[in-house]
């Protein structure tokens, strides 16, 4: 085969959508001046725009890293450039190494590239930890253009940071009960007892520290050596970073179809979930019934064995440990009669019917009561009342003193507590 063939062949394999908006987005930066022309002295646009200092001298910008030569040259772009052999080197190497994280990250899932060996030969088949952040400049005095990789301590987080776990002596009594409840099954199933799958709601209002009771969980597991049988996880990667999970839609490849899983996604469910056991998830009042059907379907694919019975338990017989306020956060982007405490009428959908069914099974419930974080008993009554609807003329009457354009408010916004703290406004421009 020809040169020319060869080049026909692997052109053919681009899909026409990927290599036209390819096109478009060359044409577009063209258009808008992006790239600097060999053949003009002319500066582009959008780099004219940040010049600060005169033209006509060698000036830095303080905003962008470039310089403008006094010869009127084209600018000496130190930041900002066309891509060169070096930079596709350096983004495969990041790759390489994203696919050592992921696979740090998930036992079972296989991330391996063809050009591994080599990934093994640089600075992160070392023991460096994970990559938290690939940074784009240059170790000083490296000549070989490989990135540098800085590791991210939880000093320096750029996402949430996770809540700490507590000494379990320290829980107060409904948290040390929810905790005990666990702690219990993990040490019948390590000691080969078999329980059936723990199905266990942890209700709660905000401030009540279901958070810390999971992260103290997950102190347990790990002092007894079962970190990798217990997945945690959220809706949303926010509510999940607090806790240190991932996303619902990440752990059960579920994706904005109601496609079934194929043999390509099963394998990879079937390689996550090998060791799992356990699944925590936290704010359950965002999850609707039939998404948590699909979650239960998909987990339970997950955990099929070829020549053995398929489980008649939902989640492929894991414990399931879901925790939340519904008074909180509601379902996401479903009708609000999706929430998981509503009874289904005979018309509902087969997997909003199927979902609350599965929600019923949970017959393990505690409910957290004690409130941790507010300590103001008036705010703190002013804000149960107002989780359940029933605020009262005397709550109003408060809140109308905190009003700043009312003189018996005594504002005063450079003393404590005033000058470190969070005001609820109607628009940005107050």
């Amino acid at each position: 085969m020809s040169e020319e063939g060869l080049a026909v062949l692997i052109a053919s394999k681009v899909p026409w959508r990927e290599e036209l908006h390819g096109c478009l987005a060359v044409e577009v930066s063209k258009s808008a001046k992006i790239f600097l022309d060999d053949d003009s002295d002319s500066v582009p646009s959008w780099l004219a725009e940040i010049t600060a200092g005169e033209v006509g001298g060698d000036s830095v910008s303080s905003g962008a890293r470039f310089v403008l030569p006094a010869s009127g040259i084209q600018p000496v772009v130190l930041g900002i450039q066309n891509a060169n052999e070096d930079n596709i080197r350096s983004f495969l190497s990041w790759k390489e190494q994203m696919a050592w994280d992921v696979r740090d990250q998930n036992p079972g899932v296989n991330t391996t590239t063809n050009s591994e060996a080599t990934c093994s030969q640089n600075t992160v088949a070392a023991d460096h930890g994970r990559v938290g952040q690939l940074s784009v400049n240059r170790s000083p005095g490296s000549d070989n253009g490989a990135p540098t990789v800085w590791h991210i301590d939880e000093s320096n987080q750029l996402s949430e940071a996770a809540l700490t776990p507590v000494d379990p002596s320290m829980l107060r009594y409904d948290q040390f009960r929810a905790y005990d409840i666990i702690v219990w099954h993990l040490d019948q199933t390590l000691v080969g007892r078999n329980p059936p799958p723990l199905q266990m709601l942890i209700h709660g209002e905000g401030g009540t520290g279901k958070s810390k009771v999971i992260q103290t969980i997950t102190e347990y597991f790990t002092s007894k050596g079962s970190r990798p049988a217990l997945l945690k996880a959220a809706y949303t990667g926010v509510a999940a970073s607090l806790i240190d999970g991932k996303t619902t839609h990440s752990i059960a490849m579920i994706s904005r179809s109601d496609d079934i899983p194929t043999g390509q996604t099963r394998g990879k469910l079937q390689a996550f979930w090998k060791h799992i056991r356990y699944l925590v998830i936290d704010e359950m009042s965002m999850i609707a019934k039939s998404f948590l059907a699909k979650l239960s379907h998909n987990i339970g694919v997950s955990k099929m064995v070829e020549g053995q019975p398929v489980s008649n338990h939902s989640f492929g017989s894991i414990s399931v440990i879901m925790c939340g306020d519904f008074h909180q956060f509601p379902p996401v982007a479903v009708s609000p009669h999706e929430a998981l405490y509503y009874d289904c009428k005979p018309h509902d959908p087969a997997s909003s019917q199927l979902g609350r069914a599965i929600y019923e099974e949970f017959n393990t419930i505690v409910i957290l009561k004690e409130q941790m974080r507010v300590t103001d008993e008036v705010w703190c009554n002013f804000l149960q009342h107002l989780c359940y609807g029933r605020v009262q003329q005397h709550h109003i009457d408060m809140l109308r003193t905190l009003l700043i354009v009312k003189p018996e408010a005594h504002v005063n916004f450079s003393a404590e507590p005033w000058n470190n703290t969070s005001l609820v406004m109607p628009r940005h421009a107050v």
